[in-house]
C-alpha cells in the first residue's frame, strides 16, 4: 500500500483530488494534504510518502523547489506536477530532470488516475528488482548460523514440522541432515575460565568454541549446534560413513560411533582449555534417527548432564545403553512447553490456537501413568501462563481465579474434569477481557475523533491534526476507524459537513458564503459544487425547496 501527498495553494483543488479519487483501489491507504511548500516538507519530515503530487506555482516556495528538496532528502518519493498551459515547457523539462510525470490544468481525474497507475506500476516493479532473488540470497548468506541456530531449538523445544516442509528447510539453509538418517547429540557446558566474562565476550567464546568443534570433526561428521534455553551448547552429529569406515577400518556401528566421539569430545575439550584458557563440562548423548528423536534424545541428555555431571568442572560422561539401562528419557510434557508456547498465543491473541493447545497438554497427561503430578504441573505452568499475561496487561488476575472453581482459591483441581474446565474457564474469561478491552479503545478512539471533527468542523480538518491530536499514527488511526465505523475519517468529515450544510439551509438564513465558512470550506464555488454532488441540488435549491 501507497501514500500520497498532496499539494496545492489552493484548497478545493486538493480537496476534490481527496474526495473524488479512487484511491484503495489504486492501492493508496493514506492521503495527506498540504497548502504550502513548507506544509509539505513538515508531513514529508514526520511521515512516509511514496508520492507527491504537487502544483508548480505556489508562493514562497514553487512546486520545483520543493522538488529539489524532496531530491535531495527523500529520493523515494516520486512527484507528479500539476501545472498550467502557461508553464507546459517548464513542466516537461522538469519531468526530464527530476519527476516522474506532469499533468496539466485543468485536468480530468481519469488523467491523474492514470498518472498515478504508472508511477505505482513504476514503484511495483523497482521494489521487486530491489527484492530479487539474488538479494534474497545475500541476506540468507548474512543470517544463515542465525537461521540454523533458531531451526534446531525449535526441533529441541518439540517443535512438529511436516516431513516436505523441514526437508526444504533444511535444503535452503544447507544442512546435511536427512529423514531416518542417524545422528547423535552433545551437550557442552562452559566452566571455570568462561565464568566471568560479559555477554558479548561470552558469545564470542560459544562462537569460537562451535568452530574449534567444527575442525575437530569434519573429517568424520557433519555438525549443526545452537544454544539452548539452558545456555548448553547442543550439536546434532551426522557421521560421514564412508570416512568413519575409512577411519575405524570397519562398519560404523553405533557403539563404534560413540567411542569415536568420546574420543574427539576429549580433544575438543584438551583444545579449548589450550587456546581459550577454558573448561567445558560434554555429555555425549544417545543415538537416535533424524527428526522423530531428536527431542527425546536432547531430554535424556538433559537428565544425564543434571545427574553425572551437575556442578562439577571439566567433567566428560558419555551415555551408554549397557550401563544405564533401558533406553527411555524420563517422562515429560511435551505438548506444554513446545513453541508456540501458551504465553505466546494469548500475546498475539490467537484464542482458538491456545484452546487447541490447552486440548493437547491435556490428551497428552491422559495417556500418561501417576496423572497426578502431571495434572499438578500443568496446572501450575498454566496458571503462570494465565498470570503473567494478566499482570503485563494490568488486569487482576487474583480475581479471576478465586471465582473459577477447581482455582487456587479452593485448592488444586482433583480430577482432569476439573482441570479442564478450570482452563476452559480461564482462558474464557481472558480472551473476553481482552476483546471488551479492544471494543472499549476504539470505541473511545472514535468518540475523540468525532468529536475533534465536530469542534473543529469550521477549520481545515487535516488527517494529520486528528491525529496528533490522538497521539496516534495516521496510518494506524485511519485503518482503526474504518475498521470499527465502515467508513474512512474522510468519509464521516464530508457526510457531517453536508448534514450540518443541509441543517443551516433548512433552520437559518445563514448565507451561503456564512455556511461555506462555518463548514470549513474555502470557497463559496467549491462548496456550492461538492453539495450539489450529494444532493444533486444548489444549495439554494435545497433551500427554496424547503419552503
Amino acid at each position: 500500500m501507497f501514500r500520497i501527498l498532496i499539494v496545492d495553494d489552493e484548497p478545493s483543488v486538493a480537496e476534490s483530488l481527496e474526495l473524488a479519487l479512487p484511491w484503495e483501489a489504486l492501492g493508496i491507504e493514506m492521503v495527506y494534504k498540504a497548502y504550502s511548500g513548507a506544509e509539505a516538507l513538515d508531513i514529508l519530515s514526520r511521515y512516509p510518502v511514496d508520492i507527491m503530487l504537487t502544483d508548480i506555482r505556489m508562493p514562497e516556495m514553487s512546486g520545483i523547489e520543493l522538488s529539489s528538496f524532496v531530491r535531495a532528502r527523500w529520493k523515494n518519493t516520486s512527484v507528479i506536477f500539476l501545472t498550467g498551459y502557461s508553464d507546459f515547457d517548464y513542466a516537461r523539462h522538469a519531468v526530464e530532470i527530476q519527476a516522474a510525470n506532469y499533468i496539466l490544468k485543468p485536468f480530468r481525474n481519469d488523467r491523474v488516475v492514470e498518472a498515478l497507475r504508472a508511477v505505482i506500476a513504476q514503484k511495483e516493479r523497482e521494489w521487486q528488482e530491489k527484492h530479487s532473488y539474488r538479494k534474497a540470497v545475500y541476506a540468507l548468506e548474512d543470517n544463515l548460523p542465525l537461521l540454523r541456530s533458531h531451526l534446531l531449538e525449535n526441533l529441541l523445544r518439540g517443535r512438529a514440522y511436516a516431513e516436505e516442509a523441514l526437508a526444504r528447510k533444511l535444503e535452503t539453509l544447507r544442512l546435511p541432515f536427512g529423514a531416518d538418517e542417524p545422528f547423535g547429540i552433545i551437550l557442552a557446558r562452559l566452566d571455570e575460565g568462561f565464568l566471568h566474562f560479559g555477554s558479548d565476550d561470552l558469545a564470542l567464546m560459544e562462537y569460537s568454541i562451535g568452530n574449534i568443534a567444527e575442525e575437530l570433526f569434519r573429517p568424520y561428521f557433519r555438525l549443526w549446534h545452537c544454544k539452548d534455553e539452558h545456555e548448553y551448547l547442543v550439536f546434532l552429529l551426522r557421521p560421514d560413513r564412508d570416512a568413519v569406515r575409512e577411519s575405524l577400518g570397519t562398519q560404523p556401528s553405533e557403539p563404534a560411533l560413540r567411542q569415536l566421539t568420546e574420543k574427539l569430545v576429549a580433544e575438543l575439550q584438551s583444545s579449548v582449555r589450550n587456546y581459550l584458557k577454558g573448561g567445558i563440562s560434554v555429555m555425549t548423548g544417545p543415538w537416535g534417527a533424524f527428526p522423530r528423536d531428536v527431542r527425546g534424545a536432547y531430554q535424556q541428555s538433559l537428565h544425564y548432564f543434571r545427574s553425572k555431571i551437575g556442578r562439577e568442572q571439566e567433567l566428560l560422561f558419555t551415555y551408554q545403553d549397557e550401563a544405564e539401562g533401558p533406553r527411555s528419557a524420563p517422562v515429560t510434557l511435551n505438548k506444554l512447553y513446545e513453541p508456540p508456547t501458551l504465553l505466546q498465543l494469548f500475546e498475539l491473541g490467537k484464542w482458538e490456537e491456545a484452546a487447541n493447545k490447552i486440548d493437547a497438554i491435556l490428551s497428552e497427561i491422559e495417556g500418561l501413568d501417576g496423572k497426578s503430578e502431571y495434572m499438578l504441573e500443568a496446572f501450575w505452568s498454566i496458571s503462570s501462563a494465565f498470570a503473567r499475561f494478566a499482570h503485563k496487561n494490568g488486569k487482576p488476575f487474583a480475581v479471576w481465579i478465586g471465582s473459577e472453581p477447581g482455582g487456587p482459591a479452593s485448592g488444586f483441581p482433583h480430577s482432569m474434569v476439573q482441570l479442564d474446565a478450570w482452563c476452559r474457564g480461564m482462558l474464557g474469561k481472558l480472551s473476553a477481557e481482552m476483546d471488551r478491552e479492544t471494543r472499549d479503545s476504539r470505541g473511545d478512539l472514535v468518540r475523540m475523533v468525532r468529536l475533534y471533527v465536530e469542534t473543529h468542523l469550521s477549520e481545515d480538518i487535516s488527517l494529520q491534526a486528528i491525529s496528533d491530536h490522538v497521539n496516534l499514527n495516521p496510518s494506524y488511526l485511519s485503518r482503526i476507524y474504518k475498521l470499527e465505523t465502515g467508513q474512512s475519517i474522510s468519509d464521516y468529515i464530508y457526510g457531517l459537513r453536508m448534514e450540518k450544510a443541509a441543517h443551516y439551509l433548512r433552520s437559518t438564513g445563514m448565507k451561503i458564503y456564512e455556511i461555506t465558512a462555518k463548514l470549513g470550506y474555502q470557497y463559496a464555488p467549491y462548496f456550492i459544487k461538492v453539495f450539489k454532488q450529494h444532493f444533486g441540488v444548489t444549495p439554494q435549491e435545497y433551500r427554496d425547496g424547503q419552503t
